[in-house]
């Protein structure tokens, strides 16, 4: 931290502008590396080692790609069944394309038709009932 800096650190013990000058100037502080071996992954049902952030790889990769908290994960991990089928074991974390935000976890079959059908409820509705037309036209 540079003396009488009060803006908070960003990296490398520096706050942004300062981390700016620095890089600018080539004088930057070099990167401290904080050994976690031995260190569980901080997701409460997860048995694994931590490589980053107090987190194992697998759970690194959801929190980069998703942002879910060590909570959320643990309770998507908890989860047996796909949320949409209730039958089959999650794979996928379902998430909302136009904003981001994560919804349940999914088999790859249900995951994977949410995506054909684009998201969209309207398209999914005329689905449904176009099967179950059929299905109540079908010879018994």
């Amino acid at each position: 931290m540079e003396d009488g800096c009060t803006s908070p650190i960003l990296a490398r013990s520096l706050c942004s502008k300062h981390y700016q000058r620095a890089t600018a100037a080539g004088t930057l502080p070099p990167k401290v590396r904080v050994p976690l071996a031995g260190v569980p992954c901080a997701v409460e049902s997860c048995e694994k080692k931590a490589v980053s952030r107090s987190l194992c790889a697998a759970h690194v990769a959801r929190h980069r790609r998703y942002g879910l908290s060590p909570e959320e994960m643990a309770v998507v991990d908890r989860q047996e069944v796909c949320a949409l089928c209730r039958v089959r074991p999650p794979e996928h974390m379902d998430h909302d394309h136009s904003t981001g935000i994560t919804r349940a976890a999914l088999c790859a079959m249900c995951n994977k038709g949410l995506g054909h059908f684009q998201d969209d409820p309207d398209l999914l509705r005329r689905a449904a009932a176009y099967i179950e037309a059929h299905r109540a036209a079908a010879p018994e």
